[in-house]
Formats: C-alpha cells, sequence, structure tokens
C-alpha cells in the first residue's frame, strides 16, 4: 500500500515542525497526479457508505456490560471481534454469548491480549528515543507469558466459577 514513493510524498506534507493532519493528507491527494490519490475512494457513494459502515462499528464497540463474577461487578465491553471470522471480514459477537474456557473464549482474550503486545512493541520502537526501552521489554516479556497464560487455561479442564448476570450500560 505504502511504497516508498508514497511514504516521501506524505513526508512533504509535513509542516516545519514535523506536525502533519489527515485534512492536509486529503487535500493532497484529491489531486489526480498525487502519488496518494489511489489510495482514496474518490467515489462519494462507496465513501460514504464506508464512513457508515466506521460509525456502526463504533457503536457497536461503545455498548458496556456489568457482569457478576464471584459476587463482583465487571465492567467490559459487550461485542468482541468474532474469533471464527477470517482476519479480512469484520463482525461482532456478544461477550455473554461465548461459552467461559471454550475456545472462542481463549481467541478472544489471546486476540486482545496480541494487541496489547503490538502496542507495547511500537511504543518500544519509540521508547528507544527517550531511554525507556528496557522497561518496554519487560512489560512485553509480561504479555507474552500472559498470552500464553491464557492459552494454557484454555487447555485446562477446570469447571468455571461463580456467576455471570450480564446487564447493559452505557458507555460513561
Amino acid at each position: 500500500m505504502i511504497n516508498k514513493h508514497k511514504a516521501e510524498a506524505l513526508l512533504a506534507l509535513e509542516d516545519k515542525r514535523g506536525r502533519i493532519a489527515p485534512r492536509r493528507v486529503v487535500d493532497a491527494a484529491r489531486d489526480p497526479s498525487h502519488p496518494l490519490h489511489d489510495l482514496f475512494p474518490w467515489d462519494d457513494s462507496i465513501a460514504a457508505e464506508r464512513y457508515r459502515l466506521d460509525i456502526a462499528a463504533r457503536i457497536i464497540r461503545e455498548v458496556r456490560i456489568i457482569t457478576e463474577v464471584e459476587d463482583r461487578p465487571v465492567r467490559s465491553i459487550r461485542y468482541v471481534r468474532d474469533p471464527s471470522l477470517p482476519p479480512s471480514a469484520s463482525g461482532y459477537v456478544a461477550l455473554t454469548s461465548i461459552a467461559r474456557r471454550s475456545q472462542a473464549a481463549i481467541m478472544v482474550v489471546a486476540a486482545e491480549i496480541d494487541r496489547a503486545i503490538g502496542a507495547v512493541t511500537r511504543a518500544r520502537a519509540i521508547a528507544d528515543h527517550v531511554g525507556l526501552r528496557d522497561e518496554c521489554e519487560r512489560e512485553l516479556r509480561r504479555l507474552i507469558l500472559l498470552r500464553e497464560k491464557a492459552e494454557h487455561v484454555g487447555r485446562s479442564k477446570r469447571k468455571p466459577v461463580g456467576k455471570r448476570r450480564p446487564r447493559v450500560e452505557a458507555r460513561p
């Protein structure tokens, strides 16, 4: 998607302090001869539909639930990415419909931890510039161990403990 030529075109849009804004990128890319032009949908009906889908996904992600687990309230999102879908597909499933300790539940937890690993991996690269790489490296190792532990729990045959009584709440 982004080759060297396109990356250079993007760098050229930075201001004198190295800042760049999406509006500036879109405005420059409107020109059909600009290297970034082909990365955008210029058919307004397609762009509008993609925008509506983005809004729908945001609405879905904003619903929260409170579940009683071992007599303590646990607040979380209601919908998670459906682990049965291929990576290129978009879709959500209610967290409450995923059986505890099922393969789907482990896949959901592993995916969340993978996102955290990705964020810390990115932070580690940035932290090199400010001298915090070692701290990020420690957290990265802890996350990797947590992912392994989650997968181990998924293979365990123990019965889940506690009750789940979900109720929906609006996002604060």
